[in-house]
Formats: structure tokens, C-alpha cells, sequence
């Protein structure tokens, strides 16, 4: 095990998610952000939202799917132990945190890469990173037009396919297909909502306001446990996340299949969970499907 280098824990990785809240919302008395210049500023309620919520547990984020994530990154190391991973697409560093709980002390011989077209949830993986005593490699690009010649023994992403507007998701596939290594897999977790097709998933008025009461009063549950953030609860951020997250939804799990398959991959598909689950999604209601897709030459 690499000197300096802890083991995952839920309360390393709560103590994370403070820090990460630090870096994004300021605190109390200088009032200033940190990781707030790094986005443009149509993404920064989208990311600073996403961690005040997962905070606040107003929504779920990688609960529910966290199991099933670890176990098959546990399973494809014992096969072929991994020695590349690309994450991509990475709202905060919880994708890294399961990399890191899957593969305990082995990541510090792993080449982690995170790519995202933002810089925020780069820094917050380096943020995690750094304090879990293992390395990781940010990249900044869309993976649509990255042509670097870099192969992974795995790509792991989670619900990175609802960020791509549909026209465009053939190309994508295609493009991390590309980025696979001779014997890779592809990893994705997906929601698959059959009644909304590939139609726009948007929060309206109504929701929008749903969604700043139940943060207010968790916030106002939550005590003297955000002493370092404003006092003040801050409204605007999750305002700002609600009208920031546009998504496409996926409505077809054959669909995606039939993508995998032209970019050269054979595919398992397995449905994880359902709508029924109480697992809070970050998405306007709907009726979905959770998926892992598998892809693999």
C-alpha cells in the first residue's frame, strides 16, 4: 500500500463532500468561492447544486447504484487486473470514490483519468484524491472530439448518455469505443426512460419550487452542520441547479444496443432498479429504468 495512501470509508467520503462544499459555496465570513471561476456560467448552479443536494440528501446520487458499481470493477480486476480507467464525465468525485473503494490500495497502480468539459469536477477529483493518498490524471475535453490515441482497460460512466443530445450519441459511443484497450470494457449506468423518448428533460416552475422548499428545510434540519458555509441558506444555488440541468433522456435500451454494436462492441445489458425504488433522483419525475451497459470486443 502506497505511503500516505486511506482505505475508503463513508466518513472519508463524507468528509469530502464538506470540503467540496467549502470549495464551491465559500464560507460565512469571507464570503468567497473557490471552484466558482473554473465553470462557465451556465454550469456552475449544475455543480455546485449537485453537491449541496447530495448533502442535504435530496437527492440520491450514486447510492443505489454504488453496490452493483464496485462489485463489477472488483470482478473485471480479478479476471484482468486493471491497470487504466477513464471516468468519463464526472459531476463530483463520487464515480472516483467507488474506483477507489473497488480497488482499494490497487489504485495506486492504476492509472485513474477523469475527462469532463469542466474544470470544476476535476478539481473536486483532485480534491478527493489528494486526500486519499492516490494519484489521479484530469483531462478537460469533450469526449465527442478527444482524438488523443489513449486506450483504457476499462471507461466507466454514469448517466453520461442523458449529456449528450441524441444526434450525437452514435458518435460518441463510436468515440469511446475508440478509446478502449484490445481487451476493455465499457461501463454505463444508465436511466432508460421508454414513454419520453429522447425528449428533453427540464424542471418547471413548479418543481423548481418543490425542490427549494424540501432544500430549505433540510438545511434548517441540518443544524450547525454547514457552520463553515453562509448562514444563510443558499436559495440560489439550488434555483440555479434546477434550471442549469437540461437533459435528453434515453428512451430505448435496444437502442443503445444497436449503438454498441456498430461501434464494434457486443454488449450485456442489466436492469438494476426501477422508478419503485426510493432512490431520489436528480431529475424532473418520470418514470425510468436503471440500467448497466456493457461493452466489450
Amino acid at each position: 500500500m502506497a505511503p500516505g495512501f486511506t482505505p475508503y470509508s463513508e466518513t472519508g467520503r463524507q468528509a469530502s463532500m464538506d470540503a467540496a462544499l467549502l470549495m464551491l459555496l465559500g464560507d460565512g465570513v469571507s464570503g468567497e468561492f473557490g471552484a466558482r471561476t473554473a465553470c462557465a456560467p451556465d454550469c456552475y448552479g449544475y455543480h455546485a447544486g449537485w453537491v449541496l443536494l447530495q448533502s442535504l440528501q435530496i437527492i440520491s446520487g450514486l447510492r443505489w447504484e454504488r453496490e452493483e458499481m464496485a462489485r463489477n470493477l472488483r470482478c473485471r480486476h480479478a479476471e484482468r487486473p486493471i491497470s487504466s480507467l477513464m471516468i468519463a464525465g464526472a459531476a463530483d468525485f463520487g464515480i472516483l470514490s467507488v474506483v477507489h473503494e473497488a480497488l482499494g490500495g490497487d489504485i495506486a497502480t492504476t492509472q485513474v483519468t477523469v475527462l469532463d468539459r469542466c474544470q470544476t469536477p476535476l478539481l473536486l477529483c483532485e480534491l478527493y484524491a489528494k486526500r486519499m493518498g492516490f494519484a489521479v490524471e484530469v483531462v478537460q475535453a469533450d469526449l465527442v472530439n478527444w482524438m488523443k490515441p489513449r486506450h483504457f482497460d476499462v471507461i466507466l460512466g454514469h448517466s453520461i448518455l442523458s449529456f449528450v443530445v441524441p444526434d450525437q450519441r452514435r458518435a460518441f459511443i463510436s468515440s469511446l469505443s475508440s478509446h478502449l484497450a484490445p481487451h476493455g470494457r465499457l461501463m454505463l449506468y444508465q436511466s432508460i426512460r421508454p414513454a419520453l423518448g429522447n425528449g428533453l428533460l427540464k424542471f418547471g416552475q413548479d418543481e423548481t419550487r418543490q425542490w427549494i422548499g424540501a432544500a430549505r428545510a433540510a438545511w434548517e434540519a441540518a443544524g450547525e452542520r454547514f457552520f463553515l458555509l453562509r448562514k444563510e441558506f443558499p436559495e440560489s444555488i439550488v434555483a440555479e441547479f434546477c434550471r442549469a440541468k437540461q437533459t435528453h433522456a434515453v428512451g430505448s435500451i435496444a437502442e443503445l444496443a444497436d449503438m454498441l454494436r456498430d461501434a464494434g462492441l457486443e454488449s450485456e445489458l442489466k436492469k438494476l432498479f426501477d422508478s419503485l425504488t426510493p432512490h431520489r433522483a436528480a431529475t424532473p419525475k418520470s418514470v425510468y429504468e436503471k440500467w448497466v451497459i456493457s461493452g466489450f470486443r
